[in-house]
């Protein structure tokens, strides 16, 4: 598990928070991430790009959902953290969060939907 410190911290449900553990999305965490593929993708091919744009709210509201959902503290939570720290949270995160998003199945596993067997 890997624990950020938060530059700017913040007061969530009147507890002080000063870090944050993050860890991989549960199921619920990755319903809530696709809801935000088309932006996250849009941020990637811009990045890819070499792309030096200021991104639009679909956009940072994607990574503001990243940021809840590997922190575990939520969306509306992770809305109220600083953008510097939201940024190095989604940045910490690309190690486990990348495979976790995309569309190839891991090696020697099996392509979803799976077959009953007859």
């Amino acid at each position: 598990m890997t624990t950020i410190a938060l530059q700017c911290p913040v007061e969530i449900d009147g507890k002080q928070i000063t870090s944050v553990d993050l860890r991989q999305p549960t199921g619920r965490g990755m319903i809530e991430l696709s809801r935000h593929l088309p932006a996250l993708t849009k941020l990637a091919e811009q990045n890819q790009a070499g792309a030096n744009v200021m991104p639009d709210a679909a956009v940072i509201e994607a990574l503001v959902c990243v940021a809840g959902v590997v922190a575990g503290i939520g969306s509306e939570a992770a809305g109220e953290l600083a953008f510097s720290d939201i940024t190095t949270i989604v940045m910490a995160s690309q190690s486990f969060l990348e495979p976790a998003l995309s569309a190839e199945p891991k090696s020697g596993g099996s392509s979803l939907p799976l077959s009953r067997a007859s």
